[in-house]
């Protein structure tokens, strides 16, 4: 499903994530991806938390973890999806419903959005 939300905006908006390795995270199961658009400037940083654990709240969102803005200089969006699929055996592929996967959709759109942004 993450490579055909990056396929969908890639198409719809010419954005192109890299995922980056050397960023820490707060659980190994959280990936990072640099975005960038279609010129290969780079628009924001996109998290992305999609298993269930111990401590973490239930349900599907997005999170802002810095606005865009353009004021005085140009500050980028640090942006996040976050789920609670179960995550599958090691080697196994995680399978989720039509409604979750619509759900990821629909979050994954609130991160384009900020993503997105050109406000000043």
């Amino acid at each position: 499903m993450r490579e055909g939300m990056f396929w969908a905006a890639g198409q719809l908006y010419g954005l192109h994530f890299s995922p980056l390795k050397h960023i820490e995270v707060q659980h190994p199961d959280v990936t990072v991806y640099e975005v960038k658009n279609a010129k290969g400037a780079h628009v924001g940083l996109w998290y992305f938390d999609p298993f269930a654990r111990e401590g973490k709240r239930s349900g599907a969102w997005m999170n802002e973890y810095r606005t865009q803005n353009r004021l005085g200089k140009n500050v980028t969006p640090i942006v996040s999806n976050n789920a609670n699929f179960v995550k599958g055996a090691p080697g196994q592929n995680v399978l989720i419903s039509w409604d979750d996967a619509q759900t990821l959709f629909h979050e994954f759109g609130h991160a384009l959005h900020g993503l997105l942004s050109s406000a000043t």
